[in-house]
């Protein structure tokens, strides 16, 4: 697949090992899975995200920040999101978006290499799958077959069930 932003890859080689070994085997055994995922709505899988930099996981992160700020600040909290968005490369993130935390740490495995956010896909096309998709469940079991852990089975709002990251020892 190709490359991201800048301060991201979709690329399975920039994961780091052990991870990317068993993440082509995750895969391949997605694929082998189709059958069950049509059945739930989703004709394939796309690789979002692996390897990310420190300058985007500064703007996912400020999105946490923004989105607890009081009312009085609110606007200059979403300038400053799309002023890091901006800088990481990212893409131009609106209003409503910027307020809307997608990560809960600075100590994320993507910047190791070490996880990858893979999404279902519908007619070829991303599909932002809700939480309650009985798809993230199988995909869950399919990674732990494969050493990895899923954000799937992460407690109440810590839940990330397009998250998976080499299994911690």
């Amino acid at each position: 697949s190709s490359r991201g932003a800048p301060g991201m890859s979709t690329k399975i080689e920039d994961l780091a090992e052990p991870l990317r070994t068993k993440a082509w085997a995750f895969i391949a055994d997605l694929k082998a899975n189709t059958s069950n995922f049509k059945c739930m709505g989703s004709d394939g899988f796309i690789v979002l995200e692996t390897l990310r930099s420190q300058d985007t996981q500064i703007a996912y992160f400020s999105r946490l920040l923004a989105s607890h700020v009081p009312a009085k600040y609110r606007r200059q909290a979403v300038k400053f999101v799309q002023a890091l968005y901006k800088r990481a490369a990212l893409y131009e993130i609106n209003e409503r978006d910027a307020i809307k935390p997608v990560t809960w740490t600075m100590e994320s495995r993507h910047l190791e290499g070490l996880a990858l956010d893979i999404w279902p896909t519908k007619k070829g096309r991303i599909w932002w799958a809700p939480k309650t998709w009985e798809g993230w469940a199988r995909m869950a079991e399919i990674a732990a077959r494969h050493g990895i852990e899923a954000g799937y089975t992460w407690p109440g709002d810590e839940q990330d069930p397009a998250h998976f990251q080499e299994a911690r020892e």
